[in-house]
């Protein structure tokens, strides 16, 4: 985590005390949600001693990540965490600095539902449910 959090510090210093005005975040656990009225989370506690560190005093907004991806992208001088790196959003714009998390990306299903392969989902028309926005 230290070793993280130096390089991160290193490659957002320049960023964060250039005047960031705006720092935005979607709910996606385990890294950034709101728990009891608090902002928490792997990425948030990156983010929060960064924060510390620099004496940077903008808050955290939570915003559905649509929203959220929107705003970074029309705002000047703000930030967007934890999101992953498409060439996608590269051509919206974005510099990615990081990766500050990994994650796998899997299909789930019930318990006692059998398939051998993803063409059975295809086959069997049986429905997929995604996040709307979400990579």
């Amino acid at each position: 985590m230290k070793r993280t959090l130096i390089f991160l510090a290193f490659m957002l210093a320049s960023h964060l005390v250039h005047g960031v005005d705006l720092i935005l975040m979607p709910i996606e656990k385990p890294t950034n949600y709101v728990e009891n009225g608090k902002i928490v989370g792997t990425s948030v506690a990156i983010i929060e001693e960064l924060r510390n560190e620099l004496a940077h005093d903008k808050q955290i907004e939570v915003l559905p990540f649509a929203r959220a991806y929107s705003e970074v992208l029309s705002r000047p001088n703000s930030i967007l965490f934890t999101v992953a790196n498409t060439p996608e959003r590269q051509q919206d714009g974005l510099t990615f600095i990081g990766p500050i998390s990994t994650s796998v990306h899997a299909v789930f299903k019930r318990a006692n539902h059998r398939f051998e392969s993803p063409q059975t989902l295809i086959e069997k028309q049986i429905p997929i449910a995604g996040l709307r926005a979400d990579m």
